[in-house]
């Protein structure tokens, strides 16, 4: 009788061991996906290709339909925040509100699962943002509702560097009669970048690129021109065949020096 107890529990330990190397097998695999998704969603951003973002976004939601993943999903939700301003700067109001309902859907559902995910506030916090760069009459309603979710994010992650950037760059795109400021955004992009130089593994991630670019044009809004420049020039240190600094953003400084010299 107690040989026949052992080899249950023998036969139990072992689908036990099985099954979580089944479940770390299944795990691994999806995260070994969503960082290639991540990977070629930085490619795409530093060659221009913003065709192939949306591509990809596109494989990443159908793959999600097929397998509910929480990663996967909110490396969807970070892809909608790169692509949709964008669209915006293209002057597709249209197609930018749209994709921005089904960025909401993904974010939400998200956030009801994790409401306490303080990147994932801020991001809602600028998809407002994005709503009022669509339709400005919006900004009376929709400003102080991403102000509000912007300040929840802030509490309960005061020194996410993700938080710190959407606060940057909320300070330094809202007009100064509605409370922006640019000075007291130069200072939070800098925090926001030396904490994510610290923590490392920045590899493929389009976002910190970002945290660069928009430095520099706060700098540039500051006529801080040679601060920019060395900004770009970090920038390509960092990611040396980043096309738009190339081919655009360092020849349109440099004009501007000149002009200004």
């Amino acid at each position: 009788m107690e040989r026949k107890r052992n080899i249950v529990r023998v036969a139990f330990f072992s689908a036990s061991i099985l099954l979580g190397l089944v479940v770390f097998s299944a795990s691994a695999r999806a995260s070994s996906g969503i960082e290639s998704y991540r990977c070629q969603i930085y490619n795409a951003y530093i060659s221009g290709n913003m065709n192939e973002w949306l591509l990809l976004l596109r494989q990443m939601e159908q793959s999600y339909a097929k397998q509910k993943s929480d990663e996967l999903q909110l490396e969807i939700v970070r892809s909608y925040y790169g692509y949709i301003p964008f669209i915006i700067s293209k002057g597709n109001k249209k197609d930018a509100d749209r994709l921005l309902d089904k960025a909401f859907e993904y974010l939400n559902s998200y956030l009801k699962k994790y409401p306490r995910n303080a990147e994932v506030l801020a991001i809602k916090s600028s998809f407002f943002g994005f709503r009022i760069a669509i339709n400005p009459l919006k900004g009376p309603f929709l400003g102080p509702k991403s102000q509000d979710i912007l300040k929840e994010a802030e509490d309960i992650a005061p020194k996410n560097p993700w938080v710190l950037l959407d606060k940057a760059n909320a300070l330094h795109y809202t007009p100064k009669l509605f409370g922006g400021d640019p000075q007291e955004a130069l200072k939070i992009y800098n925090e926001s970048i030396a904490i994510l130089v610290k923590q490392g593994n920045n590899s493929c991630i389009w976002n910190y690129l970002n945290a660069y670019i928009n430095l520099a044009y706060c700098q540039i809004k500051l006529k801080q021109y040679s601060a920019a420049m060395d900004t770009y020039n970090k920038l390509l240190s960092i990611a040396p065949s980043f096309k738009w600094v190339k081919q655009e953003l360092i020849p349109e400084l440099r004009k501007k020096m000149q002009k200004n010299s």
